[in-house]
Protein backbone atom coordinates (compact mmCIF):
# COMPACT_ATOMS: atom_id res chain seq x y z
CA UNK A 1 0.00 0.00 0.00
CA UNK A 2 2.76 2.34 0.63
CA UNK A 3 3.96 2.30 -2.73
CA UNK A 4 0.54 3.91 -4.22
CA UNK A 5 1.01 6.36 -1.59
CA UNK A 6 4.67 7.04 -2.50
CA UNK A 7 3.59 6.96 -6.28
CA UNK A 8 0.73 9.79 -5.43
CA UNK A 9 3.24 12.02 -3.47
CA UNK A 10 5.42 11.58 -6.46
CA UNK A 11 2.61 12.57 -8.99
CA UNK A 12 1.56 15.52 -6.89
CA UNK A 13 5.28 16.67 -6.80
CA UNK A 14 5.46 17.00 -10.82
CA UNK A 15 2.23 18.72 -10.62
CA UNK A 16 3.51 21.01 -8.66
CA UNK A 17 7.10 21.14 -10.71
CA UNK A 18 9.47 20.06 -8.30
CA UNK A 19 12.34 17.87 -9.96
CA UNK A 20 14.34 16.33 -7.05
CA UNK A 21 13.17 15.17 -3.55
CA UNK A 22 15.18 14.13 -0.66
CA UNK A 23 14.00 10.85 0.49
CA UNK A 24 14.31 9.48 3.90
CA UNK A 25 14.50 5.73 2.60
CA UNK A 26 17.20 3.41 4.65
CA UNK A 27 17.06 5.30 7.53
CA UNK A 28 14.47 3.13 9.85
CA UNK A 29 16.92 0.23 8.61
CA UNK A 30 19.67 1.48 9.55
CA UNK A 31 19.40 3.15 13.07
CA UNK A 32 16.31 0.68 14.07
CA UNK A 33 13.25 3.04 13.75
CA UNK A 34 10.72 0.64 13.05
CA UNK A 35 8.57 -0.80 16.78
CA UNK A 36 9.19 -4.00 15.55
CA UNK A 37 13.12 -3.54 16.29
CA UNK A 38 12.15 -3.35 20.42
CA UNK A 39 11.14 -7.54 19.93
CA UNK A 40 15.52 -7.94 19.80
CA UNK A 41 16.19 -5.70 22.41
CA UNK A 42 13.68 -7.67 24.73
CA UNK A 43 15.35 -10.90 23.91
CA UNK A 44 18.48 -9.64 24.64
CA UNK A 45 17.23 -8.26 27.90
CA UNK A 46 14.31 -10.79 28.79
CA UNK A 47 16.39 -11.94 32.00
CA UNK A 48 16.67 -8.49 33.18
CA UNK A 49 13.95 -7.01 35.73
CA UNK A 50 15.49 -3.80 35.71
CA UNK A 51 15.25 -3.35 32.31
CA UNK A 52 11.16 -4.51 32.03
CA UNK A 53 10.88 -2.04 34.69
CA UNK A 54 12.45 0.61 33.11
CA UNK A 55 10.70 -0.21 29.55
CA UNK A 56 7.47 -0.54 31.11
CA UNK A 57 7.36 2.35 32.96
CA UNK A 58 8.81 4.87 29.64
CA UNK A 59 5.76 3.03 27.29
CA UNK A 60 2.38 3.00 26.61
CA UNK A 61 0.71 0.09 26.92
CA UNK A 62 -0.92 -1.02 23.95
CA UNK A 63 2.73 -0.76 22.49
CA UNK A 64 3.63 -2.76 25.46
CA UNK A 65 1.69 -5.40 24.07
CA UNK A 66 2.38 -5.45 20.52
CA UNK A 67 6.03 -5.43 21.23
CA UNK A 68 5.83 -8.97 23.46
CA UNK A 69 3.20 -10.36 21.11
CA UNK A 70 6.15 -10.14 18.56
CA UNK A 71 8.58 -11.61 20.95
CA UNK A 72 6.41 -14.40 21.33
CA UNK A 73 6.19 -14.97 17.72
CA UNK A 74 9.75 -14.24 17.47
CA UNK A 75 10.38 -17.61 19.80
CA UNK A 76 8.69 -19.64 16.82
CA UNK A 77 9.12 -17.79 13.22
CA UNK A 78 8.72 -21.08 11.05
CA UNK A 79 5.18 -21.42 12.58
CA UNK A 80 4.28 -17.97 12.06
CA UNK A 81 5.65 -17.51 8.48
CA UNK A 82 3.40 -20.09 8.17
CA UNK A 83 0.09 -18.95 9.26
CA UNK A 84 0.72 -15.48 8.24
CA UNK A 85 1.41 -16.51 4.40
CA UNK A 86 -1.32 -19.41 4.59
CA UNK A 87 -3.88 -16.91 5.82
CA UNK A 88 -3.55 -14.42 3.39
CA UNK A 89 -3.01 -17.16 0.24
CA UNK A 90 -6.36 -18.52 1.77
CA UNK A 91 -7.72 -15.15 0.92
CA UNK A 92 -6.35 -14.98 -2.72
CA UNK A 93 -7.06 -18.73 -3.40
CA UNK A 94 -10.27 -20.23 -2.23
CA UNK A 95 -8.37 -23.21 -1.93
CA UNK A 96 -6.14 -25.26 -0.01
CA UNK A 97 -2.71 -24.62 -1.09
CA UNK A 98 0.55 -26.21 -0.09
CA UNK A 99 3.03 -23.89 1.76
CA UNK A 100 6.24 -24.07 1.09
CA UNK A 101 8.62 -22.05 3.66
CA UNK A 102 11.38 -19.58 2.45
CA UNK A 103 14.71 -19.29 3.19
CA UNK A 104 14.24 -15.56 4.28
CA UNK A 105 14.00 -15.29 7.78
CA UNK A 106 11.87 -11.62 8.07
CA UNK A 107 10.20 -13.34 10.89
CA UNK A 108 13.14 -14.21 12.87
CA UNK A 109 14.20 -11.39 15.65
CA UNK A 110 18.03 -12.36 17.10
CA UNK A 111 18.79 -11.01 20.22
CA UNK A 112 21.34 -8.58 18.23
CA UNK A 113 19.47 -5.56 17.27
CA UNK A 114 22.47 -4.99 14.83
CA UNK A 115 21.82 -8.57 12.80
CA UNK A 116 18.48 -7.95 12.13
CA UNK A 117 19.36 -4.56 10.86
CA UNK A 118 21.84 -6.03 8.59
CA UNK A 119 19.12 -8.44 7.56
CA UNK A 120 16.47 -5.78 6.39
CA UNK A 121 19.72 -3.80 4.77
CA UNK A 122 20.22 -7.04 2.51
CA UNK A 123 16.56 -8.34 1.93
CA UNK A 124 14.36 -5.38 2.43
CA UNK A 125 15.90 -2.35 1.56
CA UNK A 126 16.45 -2.98 -2.14
CA UNK A 127 12.96 -3.67 -2.50
CA UNK A 128 12.11 -0.63 -1.34
CA UNK A 129 14.91 1.35 -2.97
CA UNK A 130 13.57 -0.53 -5.97
CA UNK A 131 9.65 1.14 -5.93
CA UNK A 132 10.87 5.00 -4.54
CA UNK A 133 12.97 4.66 -7.93
CA UNK A 134 10.44 3.81 -9.95
CA UNK A 135 7.62 5.80 -8.59
CA UNK A 136 9.60 8.61 -8.61
CA UNK A 137 10.78 8.07 -12.32
CA UNK A 138 7.65 7.56 -13.21
CA UNK A 139 6.35 11.01 -12.54
CA UNK A 140 10.00 12.58 -13.65
CA UNK A 141 11.15 13.44 -10.26
CA UNK A 142 14.86 12.18 -9.35
CA UNK A 143 14.50 10.98 -5.61
CA UNK A 144 17.88 11.08 -3.59
CA UNK A 145 18.56 8.90 -0.47
CA UNK A 146 21.35 10.67 1.28
CA UNK A 147 20.71 7.88 4.11
CA UNK A 148 22.37 5.37 1.50
CA UNK A 149 25.75 6.47 1.77
CA UNK A 150 27.71 3.21 2.43
CA UNK A 151 29.75 5.21 4.74
CA UNK A 152 26.69 5.77 6.54
CA UNK A 153 25.03 2.23 6.44
CA UNK A 154 28.77 0.93 7.11
CA UNK A 155 29.20 3.53 10.90
CA UNK A 156 25.87 2.63 11.74
CA UNK A 157 26.05 -1.02 11.84
CA UNK A 158 28.67 -0.94 14.21
CA UNK A 159 27.03 1.44 16.50
CA UNK A 160 25.86 -0.29 19.39
CA UNK A 161 22.55 -0.85 19.66
CA UNK A 162 22.36 0.84 23.58
CA UNK A 163 22.67 4.16 21.37
CA UNK A 164 19.98 3.10 19.31
CA UNK A 165 17.41 2.28 21.98
CA UNK A 166 16.76 4.43 24.99
CA UNK A 167 13.76 3.91 27.33
CA UNK A 168 12.13 1.83 24.62
CA UNK A 169 12.63 4.38 21.85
Amino acid sequence: MGMIAQFSVFQSMKENNVKVSLDGQGADEIFGGYKNYMVCIIKKHFFNPFFHYKYFSANDFNQIINNYKLFLVSLFPSLFERLYFKKRARKVFNNSIKFISSKKKMFEYPSNLNAKLNYDIDEHLPVLLKYADRNSMANSVESRAPFMDYNLINYSIDVSPNLKFKNGY
